[in-house]
Formats: structure tokens, sequence, C-alpha cells
């Protein structure tokens, strides 16, 4: 009977370390991906975004600067953001027009200077 225990223990460790081991690998890759806690806009259809703008920056961003930037702009429902590392510039498509206030305050919290933006205009 001791036998049987010592086996069943035993099983139950292995697959409480399996389950352990499979948890922090998906972590992991979710951390390295640097999506871990964000809900990015899944939607990158352009059709959907008929107004553009392009925001100026204070100056030009690293690739990781860029990638923070657009995950920020990009979980705000209504717009898809994309920009080119070390330009100084953020082209933004929105669902609908949004203010110079709006789009200056969502640059703060992403921590970027914002120097100015062209009008929102219906692309063709």
């Amino acid at each position: 009977m001791d036998g049987w225990k010592l086996t069943l223990f035993l099983v139950g460790m292995a697959a409480l370390l399996l389950g352990v081991y499979l948890w922090n690998y998906k972590t992991r890759k979710r951390l390295e991906a640097k999506m871990f806690g964000t809900k990015e806009n899944p939607d990158r259809n352009l059709r959907h975004f008929p107004w553009e703008s392009r925001v100026a920056l204070t100056e030009p961003l690293t690739k990781e600067q860029l990638d923070s930037l657009e995950r920020r702009l990009n979980r705000t429902e209504g717009i898809f953001a994309e920009g080119t590392p070390g330009e100084g510039e953020v082209c933004v498509h929105m669902r609908q027009p949004f203010s110079e206030k709006a789009l200056k305050s969502l640059l703060a919290e992403a921590g970027c200077g914002f120097q100015g933006m062209t009008e929102a205009k219906m692309r063709e």
C-alpha cells in the first residue's frame, strides 16, 4: 500500500512541476512579445479607419519608444497608429476625427513630446 501512495505522490508532483513550467514559459513568451497586460487593437484594416492625420513629435523615436507609443495609441478605441523609427512623425488613422487636445494627452501619457499635427483628412 505504501508503494501506491509514493507513486501517486510522485506523479502528482511531476504534474505540478510541468504545470508551473508551462505557465512560466507562456508568461515569458508574452513578456518577450511585449504584449503582457495590453489590449492592442487587433483591427488593422485601413478601410475601417478613413480619417488620417500626421502627428509631429519633438524628437525622433527609437524602435522601442515607437513600439510603446503605437501600443498606447492602438489601445484607444477608434485609433490605429504607425510610424517609422528615426522619424519625428507618426501617422494616426482614425474612425472619427480626434481633436488635437485628445491626441496631445495620449502622447503625453506615452511619454512623447507633441509638436503639432496636420488636420484630419479623409483618405481616398
